[in-house]
Formats: C-alpha cells, structure tokens, sequence
C-alpha cells in the first residue's frame, strides 16, 4: 500500500503534521501505536502553557506568535477552542534564570508587557505568595492549548482532507527503498511511502539512528490539585505561570478541564539522568516522591491550591543535549524527516510545527530559520 507520505506518531506533533499534510492534497497515512490520545508519553495532560515572552530564546519568540495564530485558526477550523488566552507570568529574580531571559525576548521582540514586584503582584494576582525578592514578567499573549482535544481537532481534520489514521499500530522499523521512498513496518503489515515523518517522541531514539545514545527519556510528573477557591483559579482571572524560587522551577495553568490546579516541575534541564527510563519498560505508577515536591511549592506560593492531590500522571520527555528541537532530514534514512525531541518545551510549538514538517516534506524547505534544529550538530559532537 502506497503513500505519499506516512506520519509515524499522532501525538501533538504528529496530528499536525497529518492535518498540514492532507490539508495540501498529500496522500497520508498517520501510525499510533497507542490509543489517539492517549496518557503513554509527551502530549496529555488537559493542557500546556503557551508563552510568547520566551526564557529559552528570543529566536524562539517567532515561532511562538505563529504557532499561537495556527492554534487560533485550528479554533476556528474545527469548532473546538483548544487555545485560550489568559496571559502569562513568568516569576522569579530580577538576577537569575527565567524572568531577565524572557524580559530580553519582549525587548527584543517589542511584545506587551508588564514587570510588577512582589507587592504588585499580590495586588493584581492575591492568590499568589511571592517571596520578597521576587519579580514577575505579565504578557498578555500567552495561554493555554488544550492538548488531547487539539490533538483530536488535528486528527478530525486530518480525515476530512483525505488522511487515514490508524491507531493501535506500532513501527517497528523504518527503512530505505532503493531507489527511493522509504518502507515503514508493523506488526500488521508493510507499508510504503515517497517519505515519512517521525514525530515518535519518546521513541524516536529507537527509529532513527542518529538520534539514537543522544536524546534522553525522562520520566516528568505532574499533578492536580484540589483547592478551596476554585473561582481564583479560573481562565479568565489566573493565567498560565513559571515560577523560579529556592524550591526550583515550576509551572502551572489555572482549572481548565479538570477540578484541580495544574502543577509540574521542577525543572529536569540542568539535572541529566536524574529522572532517565525506557518508555517501553518505565513504571508509570504515581509515589508520594511525584507529588509531594510540588504539594510543597503550592503550600508556600498558591497557598489557596495547596488541597489534595486529585490526579498524578506521569510525561515521556525527550531531551536532547542543548535543549534545542530535533527538526531535519535523517541522513542514513533518505526522504525521512524527524521531528521530535522537544526537551520539554515542544508542545505549544505542535501547531507550527505540523506546518513546518509539510513545508519540509512538500516543498523541501522552510520560512522559519531551523539551522539549530539539525541533526548534525549531534554527529559532530559524537
């Protein structure tokens, strides 16, 4: 059976990919080897954070306005609000880490913004404990994505335009014709394409040679938590938030699509191996060691969300050495493009980065500056 081009993975990346790809009149066949969605690796949990005043890059400020545009369209396109603008706030110390890091992005870039000290944010935001020390950075274009139901959104529109999904189905290889095209490989049967994508997150080391020993699986927790105030915690008064204090670095969202506050953290990007695993063999079960670190930030900063834990679940990250996307053609794979390894800050980009993979696989090429996204500079350092 014949494609033109077969995605491999239907997460967040890969739902976009299918949809921008089927959408241009590309003939699709999109493989999940879970359920679509599903709790099994990086695209779950309600929703994630949306930031364009971006610590990790001001380069990556672009990306961010246009994803945030294509979230808003997919809004549109499929009837379902799966992006909701509630600002963001970016919380910590006028000297260190994230807060200088995405102030110099809004300058850079010219976005909004406000910088409040810890009295002014308690006076905006009263649910918040800062400590005195503390700054805060308010820009109004962040938000929230609502991930398993912009993934549906994708995938419904994916099959519109003529995409066949097919969950329950995994790659077990992937390898070059002669002559060209690649030759994809399930348990069910062999299928074969002009190209593919591979948007396989926590399993892409296991599909693509050269990212294989270079990116590192992480298992991340993250919780929900009861709170005695659910009405601070709305979408419309409390918006998506970072927060660098002595504890470590977390993040949040306000209540949306479920009955507790979101937390996750600390950051696992300084602290390589600490929370390393397989993803076919990782044991996902919740522990007191999940969710009691962030009970704890919550006690001393939202004291208001600082209730029961009501859900644990448990985010496949895929990190690569520098932190940076893995977005570039496969040179032992000829007409396979991987797209994955997102170092915990991808999913907001998914939107983007559907479209940026049919640019790649259509057309050969991006608008968008992807030199720091290739898979050479893993090659050169090994």
């Amino acid at each position: 059976m014949t494609f033109d081009v077969i995605v491999v993975g239907v997460g967040g990346h890969g739902s976009a990919a299918a949809y921008h790809l089927a959408r241009r009149g590309m003939k699709v066949l999109a493989l999940e080897r879970f359920s679509i969605p599903h709790v099994m690796g990086s695209s779950h949990g309600y929703n994630r954070l949306l930031r364009v005043a971006y610590a990790e890059g001001a380069t990556y400020v672009p990306l961010a306005q246009r994803a945030r545009e294509l979230w808003q369209a997919l809004s549109m396109d499929s009837g379902d609000e799966v992006f909701l603008p509630t600002g963001s706030l970016d919380i910590g110390y006028a000297d260190r880490l994230s807060v200088p890091k995405a102030l110099a992005s809004c300058k850079i870039h010219g976005l909004d913004h406000d910088v409040l000290d810890a009295g002014a944010l308690r006076r905006r935001h009263p649910a918040w404990r800062p400590d005195a020390d503390h700054i805060a950075l308010w820009q109004p274009d962040g938000g929230l994505v609502r991930t398993e139901r912009s993934i549906l959104a994708h995938v419904r529109l994916a099959l519109r335009h003529g995409a066949e999904v097919r969950a329950l189905e995994p790659v077990s290889a992937i390898a070059a014709i002669s002559g060209g095209g690649v030759r994809v490989t399930t348990p069910r049967t062999t299928y074969e394409a002009d190209r593919a994508v591979v948007t396989a997150g926590a399993w892409v080391g296991k599909l693509i040679p050269e990212l294989a020993g270079v990116v590192e699986v992480r298992r991340i927790p993250v919780a929900w938590f009861a709170t005695r105030a659910p009405e601070i915690f709305a979408p419309d008064r409390f918006p998506v938030w970072t927060l660098d204090c002595s504890l470590g670095e977390f993040y949040g969202v306000p209540i949306d699509g479920h009955a507790g506050v979101k937390l996750g953290g600390p950051s696992s990007g300084d602290q390589p191996g600490r929370w390393r695993c397989d993803p076919d063999t990782i044991d996902r079960t919740p522990t007191d060691a999940d969710w009691s670190p962030l009970a704890a930030v919550l006690s001393r900063h939202l004291p208001d969300a600082a209730g029961p834990p009501l859900a644990v679940q448990s985010g496949l990250i895929t990190w690569t050495p520098d932190g940076n996307f893995a977005i570039d053609q496969v040179p032992s794979l000829p007409n396979v493009l991987a797209v994955s390894a997102c170092s915990g800050h991808g999913f907001k980009f998914a939107s983007l980065i559907g479209e940026i993979a049919a640019d790649l696989a259509i057309d050969g090429g991006s608008r968008h500056d992807l030199s720091r996204f290739r898979l050479d500079r893993f090659l050169a350092a090994t």
